[in-house]
């Protein structure tokens, strides 16, 4: 129970870190962008990704497991 919770805490504040450190890295870098950033980017997107469905996955689902499907006909 506390783990689903701290979970469902935790992502949210995780992807607005990560978009924080986007934002760092592309709106107020001193430098000139290289082939680097690029890669840091899809990496930190593809990261970004992954955390969003787990972050649905989290508030969405049910806490006591799947549900059993109904009996099927006669």
């Amino acid at each position: 129970m506390v783990w689903n919770w701290t979970v469902r805490l935790a992502l949210p504040v995780l992807l607005g870190i990560l978009g924080a450190s986007l934002h760092v890295m592309w709106w107020e870098s001193p430098y000139k962008h290289s082939v680097l950033d690029f890669i840091g980017t899809g990496g930190l997107i593809i990261g970004m990704l992954g955390i969003v469905v787990w972050c649905v996955c989290a508030w969405l689902g049910s806490d006591d497991g799947p549900t059993p499907l109904p009996p099927t006909g006669p």
